[in-house]
């Protein structure tokens, strides 16, 4: 099953129009939550079914609160992607060095399987979703930026297959759903 990106958009829709947040800290920890909700049932495209072991809500979050307190340190300096690199970034870490349930690619006995790269930083993508005039529009951008930053994910799975006669071989793989 891939990543569960409309319960995220919905619920942060919900979140943003509800004024409900205290601040720019609970924003970003609302966002790190639904972030870490909507990809745990992520997979990479070529190993359905081998969902993530790990990740935490907290370092999308801290991303996100990062680049908040940025933008508002600037005050007056107009906006730009700079701001965001903090949430781009956090968004990769999130990715590094994870770990995927062992489930095997067609043909494969069994293995690990893990990032080898944690994907491009989406900080432009985040930069242009939030100057987005609504929440629905916020939503859908960050939507489209995690969309765009999964696709840029790759990893390994290495593990015996049928024809290896038990020698461990490595089947490289890309993009995340």
């Amino acid at each position: 099953m891939p990543a569960v990106w409309p319960s995220f958009q919905s619920q942060l829709v919900n979140y943003l129009t509800s004024n409900k947040a205290s601040g720019t800290s609970e924003t970003a920890r609302k966002i790190g939550t639904l972030y870490h909700q909507a990809v745990r049932s992520a997979m990479p495209l070529m190993v359905p079914g081998a969902t993530p072991l790990g990740g935490s809500a907290q370092i999308i979050s801290k991303g996100f609160e990062a680049s908040f307190k940025l933008g508002t340190a600037l005050g007056g300096v107009p906006s730009n992607p700079a701001i965001w690199a903090p949430a781009g970034s956090a968004i990769s870490l999130y990715w590094t060095g994870m770990s995927f349930s062992p489930v095997p690619p067609p043909s494969w006995i069994s293995g690990a399987n893990i990032t080898t790269f944690p994907g491009v930083p989406p900080i432009p993508q985040i930069y242009s979703a939030m100057k987005a005039n609504s929440a629905v529009g916020v939503a859908s951008g960050l939507v489209g930026a995690f969309t765009t930053h999964l696709a840029s994910v790759s990893g390994i799975f290495t593990g015996p297959n049928a024809g290896s006669a038990g020698a461990p071989i490595p089947f490289p793989w890309v993009a995340i759903a």
